[in-house]
C-alpha cells in the first residue's frame, strides 16, 4: 500500500519534515524498478508487460484519483516554500551576515557569547560537568572562525 500523507491533520514541522525528504531524497527512488535490459535481446522486454492486464475497479481509480491531488497539493506547497525561501535568500540580512567572510565574524561572536553564559551560569563548575563539553566545543568553534575571518579578511 502506497504512502498517502493527510496533510490537513499533520503538524507544521511534520509538514516541513516531508517537504525536506521530497527535496532531498533523489528521484530515482521514486521510479518504478528498473529491469537490466542488457541480458534481454533487445525488443524481447516491453512496457507492456508493466501495463495492467485488467481495467481498474471503481475503487482503485478513486484511490488513485486522490493520490493524484494529494502529489499536486504537495507540489504546489513545495512551489510556495521554494518561492518563500528564494525570497528571503534575497532579502538583506543582518549587517554583513550574507557576506561569507563577514559569516566567520559572526559565528566567532555568537559562540563565544554562548560559551561566555555558559561561564556565567555554571560558574567554576563547567570543567566537571556534561555541559564542560558544550563550553569548550563553544570556545574551540569561536577561536577557528575568528582565525577563518583573519585569514580571509586580511590574508
Amino acid at each position: 500500500m502506497p504512502f498517502t500523507p493527510n496533510l490537513p491533520s499533520m503538524t507544521f514541522a511534520a509538514r516541513i519534515l516531508l517537504c525536506c525528504i521530497l527535496i532531498f531524497t533523489p528521484k530515482a527512488s521514486f521510479c518504478t524498478p528498473a529491469s537490466n535490459t542488457e541480458d534481454f535481446v533487445a525488443g524481447k522486454l516491453t512496457m507492456a508487460e508493466y501495463v495492467h492486464s485488467t481495467p481498474l475497479s471503481k475503487h482503485e481509480l478513486k484511490k488513485q484519483k486522490k493520490e493524484e491531488r494529494i502529489l499536486h497539493r504537495v507540489e504546489n506547497l513545495m512551489f510556495r516554500l521554494e518561492k518563500a525561501i528564494h525570497a528571503k535568500m534575497q532579502k538583506s540580512s543582518i549587517n554583513g551576515i550574507s557576506d561569507p567572510v563577514d559569516r566567520w565574524l559572526w559565528i566567532w561572536g555568537i559562540s563565544w557569547g554562548i560559551g561566555i553564559l555558559i561561564t556565567i551560569i555554571a560558574g567554576g563548575a563547567v570543567a566537571a560537568t556534561g555541559i564542560g563539553i558544550i563550553w569548550l566545543l563553544a570556545f574551540s568553534v569561536g577561536a577557528v572562525s575568528l582565525i577563518l575571518w583573519l585569514i580571509k579578511k586580511f590574508g
